[in-house]
Formats: structure tokens, sequence, C-alpha cells
């Protein structure tokens, strides 16, 4: 039986032979990787739910835009999964804490989750945080000033990562678009990637909230090492085989029942 290590080269293989010839067929992906049609499929199927092919029958074509679908598409889907995790998260914030929220259609989730907690103090560069919190008159919101990306509404140019030097917060909701053993957190933008480092900088403890198809999945750009953070939350759906190889590294992993 392959390990999980074996697995997940083999599944990058196939990825990059795909993305080197735009169309490669399940016959000759076998016959490159030495194993049988079957596990080529079951590879095929993995690669297809994380967005790294397109899968047809019989081929795998290379998929040309690899940019992170916009917020609002994102928060249509895994709608239960993000919505069981911000339920969790909640039980993870005391009255008073100073809370930083990132970007991530999982974040919302956690926001409608604690944003009852008495005197609690929320700090983001996210619009969406801004007007969910003006919504439940939640009075108490900082939002950290700069550039605007219209496409994803957040905040970037320099000016978050220079006013959070200004803040120590109990906890940090992180957002992610991969996790890796390997390669640790990643995601697509690089101006938001900065704020986060900034953020993880800042806060005494770090949790970053994902859902399942998060797992495994790489973005071009890299947040941190999986050390770096203090807890990664998810829902039950993961792979066991990826979860239990994260929590070989030494991270805390909690899973939640959706």
């Amino acid at each position: 039986m392959s390990t999980y290590r074996e697995i997940e080269k083999r599944r990058e293989k196939i990825t990059k032979l795909i993305h080197l010839q735009d169309s490669v067929s399940v016959e000759k992906l076998s016959s490159l990787l030495g194993v049988s049609e079957m596990t080529v499929r079951r590879d095929l199927n993995i690669l297809s739910k994380k967005g790294s092919i397109l899968r047809l029958r019989g081929v795998a074509l290379k998929i040309d835009n690899q940019d992170e679908a916009p917020y609002l598409i994102r928060s249509l889907e895994m709608k239960k999964e993000k919505q069981s995790i911000g339920q969790k998260a909640a039980s993870l914030v005391k009255e008073g804490d100073v809370v930083l929220l990132d970007v991530g259609s999982t974040i919302i989730e956690v926001l409608k989750n604690i944003i009852n907690i008495q005197r609690l103090q929320i700090i983001t560069h996210w619009i969406p945080v801004a007007i969910e919190c003006k919504i439940n008159k939640h009075s108490n919101v900082v939002i950290l000033g700069g550039k605007v990306d219209l496409t994803e509404l957040s905040i970037g140019g320099g000016g978050p990562e220079e006013m959070l030097k200004d803040y120590v917060a109990d906890i940090f909701f992180l957002g992610v678009s991969g996790i890796s053993t390997e390669y640790g957190l990643t995601d697509y933008r690089m101006e938001e990637v900065r704020v986060k480092r900034q953020m993880i900088k800042n806060a005494k403890k770090v949790i970053a909230v994902a859902d399942h198809s998060k797992f495994g999945h790489i973005a071009p750009i890299k947040i941190c090492e999986l050390n770096d953070i203090d807890k990664i939350l998810t829902d039950s759906r993961i792979d066991q085989a990826l979860l239990n190889h994260v929590r070989d590294f030494g991270i805390s992993v909690l899973t939640v029942d959706v």
C-alpha cells in the first residue's frame, strides 16, 4: 500500500504532466506512472475536486485559470461545512477578547457566531466583516485602512500592516486556500498574504479555519509554515490519511461534524 507521501508525489506528477501536455489520457498516465487505470481515475477525481485539473471521460485537461474564484462564488461552496466550523470557532473566543479576522468565506461564518460575545473587539482589513458588524449592530470594530481590492473587497497597499503594529490580539482567525505538510499554508494574493503574516505576528493565538477541500491543495503564495500556527479548525469530511499526516507533524487539528 502506498504511503500518503507517495500518493501526494504521484498526484503532483500527474498535475505537472497534464499542465505540460494540456491533456493526457488515463491510459497514458497509467503507463507513465506504472499504476493501474483505476488508481489514476481515483487520483484524477481528487485533483478535479481541488480544481487542479479538469476531468472528462477517459482524459484529464489543463485548467488555464489558476486564480482563486471570487469571494461571492466561494461563499456558496461548502456552506454547511463552513457554518459548522464557524459554530465551533465561537467556543474558542472569550468575553473581552481582541480578535483579528482575515479574508474568506469561512471567516464570515466565524464572525456570525462570535459577534454577540460581550466586550469583543474585532479588527479586520476585510469590508464584508465591517458590513456584517453593522447589520448586527456591533460597534466595537476597527477596519484597517489602505487600498481596496474591488474583486475581493479586501484592503491592502501596506496600510493594514502598518496599523496592525499598534495592536496585540488575543486570537487571529486565519483564512487559507491551501494546507500542505510540504509547503505549509498558502494563498493567492500577495497583498493579502502580507497582511496575514503581520496578523500572525501580532496575535497570541493563531487558528486557521478551512473546510476539508483545502487540505492537500497548494496555492501559489506561501503564508507560513504549519508550525507557525496554533491550531487548524476543519470539518469531519477531511480525508483521514490527510488528517493523520498533518497531525504527525505535531499540528493540533479540530474537526467538527457537518
